[in-house]
């Protein structure tokens, strides 16, 4: 399975459950930048930009909000693990008082929403 697969699903499922989400737009805009076979050079302006525009590479794929709190999923597959970047980022987010997790399946997430009381 690939992550924009896990992450469909685990959009799917919020959506159902009625719950406010977003995505930021990191994955997003590598993605886009790969099918469209932007070159390196103008990638890195892209890139560059973004980040002025306020995206911090490391955050995770999901960010929920719900009982005025905000909650945080991070999506790998496979053998996958979380780069240096994004465990700086994860400590940051627990650090400050917030719920984060990494999931491998939608099982996984929809047991730490079942945690974190985001659902039932």
């Amino acid at each position: 399975m690939k992550e924009s697969t896990l992450q469909q699903q685990i959009c799917s499922y919020l959506s159902a459950q009625h719950i406010f989400y977003f995505a930021p737009l990191n994955e997003t805009a590598m993605m886009i930048m790969k099918i469209f076979k932007v070159p390196e050079n103008i990638r890195h302006k892209i890139l560059a930009f973004l980040k002025k525009m306020g995206m911090i590479p490391g955050m995770p794929d999901i960010i929920i909000l719900k009982n005025l709190s905000v909650y945080f999923l991070e999506l790998k597959v496979g053998k996958n693990d979380l780069s240096d970047q994004q465990k700086i980022i994860h400590r940051k987010i627990y650090d400050d008082g917030y719920k984060v997790a990494t999931v491998y399946t939608l099982e996984e997430a929809i047991g730490y929403l079942k945690i974190w009381g985001v659902v039932r």
